[in-house]
């Protein structure tokens, strides 16, 4: 039996949960370099195969259940929030500009006749991150009940998810740029609020029964030990199910409850040797790094988008198994130079100048 109390942990920095983001934009950067600059060989080869799912499991749903967590800690109002959740929608359209701008000047120029606003309204995990925010807001005050109210609306959300695979709209069509935000299977909707939405709600349970959640059940070192045993076992006959459902985009922007319950309990399980690593060796230079990269997760995923984007235009598909470590290391380097700048620099100036301009409007 639970009862509920109030946090007794006031939130600060989290640096396990900077560590995971870490590990996760360092999945990400290799996944898109595998997903838009190799060649078709590659990826449909075996490497190929687990790079995309080392980009699948381990970037965004990371992503999404740490933002998740720190949604249900923050003290912020409920209008703060709503802001947080249309500014990272926002800031979605501005990324999908940056990241396509090589190839939105090609098709401006006419030299490429693609679809432009497949590529302008791309559905990116911002707008999944924003379309959550938004939701959990107005949802939270039942969220705060119990957190098996967040784990049945996260089985509920994959299960639209899957229903609205059902149904589109004529894709040149305007109410089809729009659906493909909430869900369906559109060539551009990458994550789609249906079922992306089960992983900030999956975040939110697990700080819900973290820290709201006062449980009476004990269980001895014995049965954690056997169920973490359990679980691992379990992922381990049934990591091909994994890579080969991360492997084909389509599946996997649009997964099952089975995948969802897979990935909950794979990450469950990668997470404790994770967190005594980060609790043994923080102090270690790699570990450090990483933990730093996670706490600039937001400028980290721009930067290397707007490297790779831009890139995939002129080189798709076309980069060789020997090159792409050289890409990662490449692209790894000049996202942390642009970001190190950005925090030490540019972001104090920019701060200092709208400040300036606030003051003396």
């Amino acid at each position: 039996m639970l009862s509920y109390q109030k946090p007794l942990i006031t939130p600060v920095r989290n640096n396990f949960a900077d560590l995971l983001k870490g590990l996760a934009v360092l999945f990400m950067i290799q996944v898109h370099i595998t997903e838009f600059l190799s060649t078709s060989s590659f990826q449909s080869s075996l490497a190929g195969s687990i790079s995309m799912f080392f980009g699948g499991p381990t970037a965004a749903p990371v992503f999404l259940i740490v933002l998740g967590y720190f949604f249900a800690a923050s003290k912020k109002t409920q209008k703060q929030k709503l802001l947080r959740g249309c500014k990272l929608i926002g800031g979605g359209f501005l990324l999908n500009l940056g990241l396509n701008a090589s190839l939105l000047f090609l098709i401006a120029d006419g030299k490429s006749l693609v679809n432009p606003w497949r590529f302008v309204f791309g559905v990116d995990i911002l707008f999944a991150a924003g379309l959550s925010t938004i939701v959990m807001t107005f949802l939270e005050k039942y969220l705060k009940t119990s957190f098996i109210v967040s784990i049945i609306l996260a089985l509920l959300a994959v299960q639209i998810g899957n229903f609205l695979l059902l149904f589109s709209f004529e894709e040149s069509s305007a109410a089809a740029y729009l659906a493909a935000y909430i869900g369906g299977s559109y060539s551009w909707s990458y994550f789609p609020l249906f079922p992306w939405l089960a992983y900030p709600l999956t975040g939110y349970a697990v700080y819900t029964f973290m820290h709201r959640a006062k449980a009476t059940v004990k269980l001895s070192n014995t049965l954690i030990i056997a169920i973490y045993i359990a679980g691992l076992t379990m992922v381990t006959f049934t990591i091909g199910y994994g890579i080969a459902t991360s492997a084909v985009l389509k599946t996997y922007y649009h997964h099952p409850v089975v995948f969802y319950l897979w990935v909950v309990c794979f990450l469950a399980v990668c997470s404790l040797p994770l967190f005594y690593l980060n609790k043994n060796f923080q102090a270690a230079l790699p570990i450090r790094y990483i933990v730093w990269i996670g706490r600039q997760v937001t400028a980290f995923y721009v930067a290397q988008w707007l490297i790779i984007g831009n890139s995939a235009t002129w080189l798709f598909k076309t980069q060789n198994t020997l090159l792409l470590p050289f890409w990662f290391a490449g692209v790894l380097f000049i996202s942390t130079l642009a970001v190190y700048l950005w925090e030490k620099k540019l972001k104090f100036v920019v701060d200092n100048f709208t400040e300036y301009l606030t003051q003396n409007g």
